[in-house]
C-alpha cells in the first residue's frame, strides 16, 4: 500500500480487488468521504495519466501567464 497525506487529503495505492493492477483512492483527512477512485490495469495507464497530469499542469501555467500580462498592461 502506498500513502501520501496533505494537510486534507490522503491517497491510497492498493493491489486491485478486481485481481488486476491497482487502484488509487483520494479521500478526505480522517478517511470517511472518498473524492475519487482510479483503476489501473497497466503500468503504461500511469504513465498516460502522469503525461495528461503534465499537460493540464501547462496549460495552467500557460493560462496564468496570459492573465498576468493582460493585467500589467
Amino acid at each position: 500500500m502506498l500513502g501520501i497525506s496533505p494537510a486534507d487529503k490522503q491517497a491510497i495505492g492498493v493491489k486491485s480487488s478486481l485481481g488486476s493492477g491497482y487502484d488509487l483512492y483520494i479521500l478526505d483527512e480522517d478517511l470517511k468521504r472518498q473524492y475519487a477512485q482510479l483503476h489501473f490495469c497497466t503500468k503504461e495507464s500511469i504513465d498516460r495519466l502522469v503525461e495528461l497530469l503534465q499537460a493540464m499542469k501547462k496549460l495552467w501555467e500557460e493560462e496564468e501567464d496570459e492573465y498576468s500580462k493582460q493585467r500589467n498592461n
